[in-house]
């Protein structure tokens, strides 16, 4: 009775037909931990979880949940996008590969900074050679390389030290926007030839500051801490051992000697290279901010070669060929 009740009732004209996902999430998964950049993170990571359990520092609870969302939300959106298999004409597999690379680079840039950081901080505090900066200093009068003058000369020319001060800061934000530019304009090989880029000269830096600690030419020539030498305080409670406790949304990078500012300005350079009409105004910016690093961050000039050194020799060899790219990187 109700079923041919049912049956003469009108229908309606239009009925909801979710989208149906067609892929395998395991097998995009099982891409992801096919990456290099993506294994290394993630064993530092695991690295990370020895020393603190054997160094008794401890990490911040909510800076800990806040960067897992972050990378999981990377992660997993990519393994959906990798395990699609639907994606038949060339414009789809295009954007299927710009999301991966994209998700990809995010992920493991997130995951990459929250595993150095925690190192950094461990390493710093339970090696404590002594400090490098009398040295440093000498190798910037060898070079015939004042750093005093060169502070006083920027002090003395306000709209230079202005424009100076404001470039310092943007470099951060700059290699967050060609991670996600690159892959999203077309450029997925140069994308994760950037993600690698920055995950090698990291390391380098990390590893040389640790066996060279300085404190930094604002310090050693006595002039009053800038806001960007944050990194001061925050060494001195580490290596006297008054800091145990690492916030991930707060950490302070702790490296001299190399600059690593120096060499992000280079691998950024580098990275927007491939937007023809963008090239310059990049490099233009960029060479501001290595300018600014000895100023601005209180980085001795030898510290500047250090970084540029690193970031060049590091765009020279690694160069790998595989790429999200359907045909073309």
């Amino acid at each position: 009775m109700l079923r041919s009740l049912k049956s003469r009732l009108p229908q309606p004209s239009l009925q909801f037909q979710p989208r149906v996902w067609m892929g395998d999430f395991r097998r995009g998964i099982g891409t992801l931990l096919t990456w290099p950049e993506v294994i290394l993170s993630g064993s530092m990571a695991g690295l990370d979880l020895v020393l603190l359990f054997i160094s008794g520092f401890s990490l911040n609870v909510f800076s800990v949940l806040a960067t897992a969302i972050m990378i999981g939300y990377c992660f997993i959106a990519y393994a959906f996008y990798a395990g699609k298999s639907n994606a038949d004409s060339f414009a789809d597999k295009e954007k299927q590969a710009m999301a991966m690379q994209t998700l990809m680079g995010l992920g493991v840039f997130v995951l990459f900074n929250a595993a150095a950081d925690v190192m950094d901080y461990i390493l710093t505090g339970s090696v404590v050679l002594p400090e490098w900066d009398s040295r440093l200093a000498a190798w910037d009068l060898a070079i015939g390389f004042h750093w005093l003058d060169w502070y006083h000369f920027v002090q003395s020319v306000p709209a230079f030290h202005e424009t100076l001060r404001i470039v310092y800061d943007l470099v951060g934000g700059e290699i967050v926007l060609l991670l996600l530019a690159l892959p999203l304009s077309g450029h997925f090989r140069k994308g994760r030839w950037l993600v690698l880029w920055y995950i090698v000269t990291a390391l380098i830096t990390i590893f040389v500051g640790l066996l060279m600690p300085a404190k930094g030419a604002f310090v050693f020539y006595h002039l009053p801490i800038e806001n960007h030498t944050g990194y001061v305080p925050v060494m001195a409670d580490l290596r006297n051992g008054t800091l145990h406790t690492i916030n991930l949304l707060n950490s302070q990078g702790l490296v001299v000697f190399p600059s690593f500012h120096a060499a992000l300005a280079v691998i950024c350079a580098a990275g927007a290279w491939s937007w023809k009409y963008l090239r310059y105004p990049f490099l233009i910016l960029n060479l501001l901010i290595i300018l600014s690093a000895p100023s601005q961050g209180g980085h001795y000039g030898v510290d500047v070669l250090a970084g540029i050194t690193i970031a060049l020799t590091t765009i020279y060899f690694v160069r790998p060929q595989r790429s999200t790219a359907v045909n073309h990187g």
